[in-house]
């Protein structure tokens, strides 16, 4: 045989393992649906329904209504300013005080309902109980797979312009994350190829595999994660100063996490986030709710877990939020007022 036709044997025996790989994949990736790479990090968002950005990497595409395989919740809806919510208003009534909620997956609501979600259920409560005799708007910032550098970001771009009265955060399980770069030096290639690529089960197969054995990489010492430590903890500086420029009220929060997790290297670094957390706003007089701390006081009293997996809160986890969240606030509100 010649080299020539030896060739195109190769080119035609890989294209038919590719066609077989992609035949077969169809109804893989529908049934089990692998973990997918998202502009060069691990996403449970399908790409059709997000675009890229320059400073965020990713965000949900506007005015937007999509059901997805991660997600049982039904149709998840998206407002005209990109979020899961209602669309916001920028006037603001006198009698109105504002919440921002910043946050990942756990405060974007991964596999719950709309109305199980923490943000809704302190939007309500608060109304309900008529705290202060003002109405309460909660405007939910959170994405799935964002760090507190992107929640950064969130802050200064889009959620002051609605002149927020607190602002509460909730990050640290994608901070941790091993990376090729730290997200501070992440580019965004804006036109590309990638997403025409995400189109190819080959393509997710094998960007699934890379960020596994990066996760496996992580686990024997590999430095390199999406926000350093030392950086996590300047944030949350940042965060406090805006506030005091800004004069909003700023609470961050610890991270939970499944109990029958806590000994594995998973939830020892967001152990580690955790206490620089608590470090900080010890160091600085800030105002924090310790979800970790919390959520483990549960499970020992009640012997349950309200987190459903490794890292998100279950409907009864988010109900616990919303009540943690209402009893700082109402907190607050009362020193204010003394």
């Amino acid at each position: 045989m010649s080299v020539r036709k030896k060739i195109l044997f190769l080119i035609l025996f890989f294209f038919l393992i590719f066609l077989f790989i992609e035949s077969i994949g169809f109804f893989v990736d529908y049934k089990f649906n692998l973990g997918v790479a998202r502009f060069g990090v691990p996403m449970l968002v399908d790409s059709e329904n997000v675009v890229k950005d320059p400073k965020l990497f990713w965000r949900f595409k506007s005015a937007n209504v999509f059901k997805s395989r991660w997600e049982p919740a039904g149709e998840i809806k998206i407002n005209q300013q990109g979020w899961r919510d209602d669309d916001f208003q920028i006037e603001k009534p006198r009698n109105l005080k504002r919440i921002a909620l910043i946050g990942d997956s756990s405060t974007f609501g991964y596999r719950r309902r709309i109305e199980e979600i923490f943000a809704n259920i302190i939007e309500k409560k608060l109304n309900d109980m008529q705290l202060n005799n003002v109405k309460w708007e909660v405007q939910n910032y959170g994405v799935p797979g964002y760090t507190i550098h992107q929640g950064w970001i969130v802050l200064n771009d889009y959620a002051l312009q609605y002149n927020p009265d607190y602002v509460f955060i909730l990050f640290g399980i994608n901070d941790s994350r091993p990376s090729p770069v730290s997200d501070a030096e992440y580019k965004v290639n804006i036109i590309s190829f990638e997403k025409y690529l995400q189109k190819l089960f080959s393509y997710k197969l094998l960007m699934s595999f890379y960020f596994k054995a990066l996760e496996r990489q992580k686990m024997r010492g590999f430095d390199t994660v999406r926000v350093p430590l030392d950086k996590y903890e300047e944030f949350i500086i940042e965060f406090n100063n805006n506030s005091k420029k800004n004069r909003f009220v700023f609470i961050p929060m610890t991270q939970p996490y499944r109990q029958e997790f806590a000994n594995t290297p998973f939830a020892q670094n967001i152990k580690k986030y955790n206490q620089a957390l608590r470090n900080v706003c010890l160091q600085n007089n800030i105002e924090f709710i310790d979800l970790e701390n919390e959520f483990n006081n549960y499970y020992l009293k009640n012997k349950r877990d309200l987190i459903w997996d490794a890292c998100h809160p279950d409907a009864e986890g988010n109900i616990f939020i919303s009540e943690l969240m209402f009893e700082k606030i109402k907190a607050i509100d009362q020193k204010a007022r003394n």
